[in-house]
């Protein structure tokens, strides 16, 4: 399957611009102006909750009915925190953060906070920086990973020269990349299972599916391509590449499926697999701007957010326009998060360091 990302405008794509001009606003439900900017935001597992990671390793966990943080946890000091995740249960905090020493050493700390407040926590050092990655079961960070329930540790195989071009899967593989060689490769750590293949592009970015079904690599210059585990064959494409275009490329994954969206310079698209495993594109359309930000929820909704400022809020599945915000220049971010029922966006703007909850029309 071969998807163009230029042409005239469609009768399509006109309509969308109808919608545009009929859409009802996206309302802002929460605002929090932090320190510095925001490195990682997520709702995950339940919808009250959402956590806010900046750039200096603080963490703030926010009640959203409260409006107001719950929980605030700073990676000791003097040391440099560089990177923090959550993955935030119902009565179970996961937490992860990463500082920096003097001696160029790292030191990954874990912690799983309870509703006792009672802490549970891990702690080493690592040779090799990258992004910490939490979920509910593990936690990576570098080339290493941890359980959190048993504490036992992993080797995380990696393709990349460093580590910070992974992602962890729910399951516990780690998928990564390399720009250089333009390898793609997937381990199993608790197997110490590497399955490696060419991508064929420069990749700006990589994806593992949630159920763990598909992995789509994007590249710098548009190609797009789908490949179904553990075979990896039939490879289909979503997306062709331009001759010498240079462009960071965005994928979000359903919380759920195999369907996920990509975009790319001014194009977005999404994806869900058919009953013998396929991948059929959907829905689809252009922006006037580039697009910085991308999320897909789990009724199939997608968040859009180009480099002006501008948010829009689709159903997927039925191609109709919710909500959309217009922010201005000086408001476009590049993190956005659905809450798990789908009626909130979570949305983070440098530089001038604000998280914002939106609520979506129904």
């Amino acid at each position: 399957m071969l998807v163009s990302l230029s042409g005239c405008q469609s009768a399509q794509e006109k309509a969308y611009q109808g919608q545009r001009d009929t859409a009802p606003p996206l309302y802002e439900h929460f605002q929090e102006t932090l320190d510095f900017y925001a490195n990682n935001l997520s709702y995950n597992g339940v919808d009250d909750l959402f956590s806010v990671a900046d750039g200096t390793g603080q963490m703030n966990i926010y009640s959203q009915e409260a409006v107001a943080p719950i929980a605030s946890i700073k990676w000791i000091e003097p040391e440099v925190g560089m990177s923090s995740a959550a993955f935030l249960d119902s009565d179970t905090y996961y937490l992860g953060g990463d500082r920096l020493y003097g001696n160029g050493k790292y030191f990954f700390e874990v912690w799983r906070l309870g509703a006792s407040s009672k802490r549970v926590g891990y702690d080493f050092e690592s040779s090799t920086g990258g992004e910490v990655q939490v979920n509910a079961h593990f936690a990576l960070f570098g080339r290493e990973m941890i359980n959190w329930h048993s504490g036992e540790r992993y080797i995380a195989r990696t393709v990349n020269v460093h580590p910070g071009n992974s992602l962890l899967s729910a399951s516990g593989k780690v998928l990564s990349y390399n720009y250089f060689s333009d390898d793609v490769g997937l381990h199993e750590p608790l197997t110490d299972t590497l399955l490696e293949w060419d991508g064929g592009m420069s990749i700006s970015q990589v994806a593992i599916t949630a159920d763990e079904r598909y992995v789509i690599a994007h590249g710098r210059n548009g190609s797009c391509r789908i490949w179904p585990l553990p075979a990896l064959k039939p490879v289909q494409r979503c997306g062709a590449g331009k001759l010498f275009a240079d462009k960071l490329a965005y994928i979000a994954t359903h919380p759920a499926d195999g369907s996920f969206a990509v975009a790319w310079d001014r194009r977005v698209a999404f994806y869900r697999p058919d009953a013998e495993d396929r991948q059929h594109k959907v829905f689809g359309l252009s922006l006037s701007k580039p697009i910085v930000s991308l999320a897909v929820s789990a009724d199939n909704r997608l968040a859009i957010g180009d480099n002006s400022g501008t948010l829009e809020v689709w159903d997927g599945v039925q191609r109709k326009l919710l909500g959309q915000a217009k922010l201005g220049p000086d408001a476009a971010g590049t993190k956005l998060q659905f809450s798990p029922s789908g009626r909130q966006l979570l949305y983070g703007r440098n530089p001038k360091f604000n998280v914002h909850v939106l609520d979506i029309p129904q």
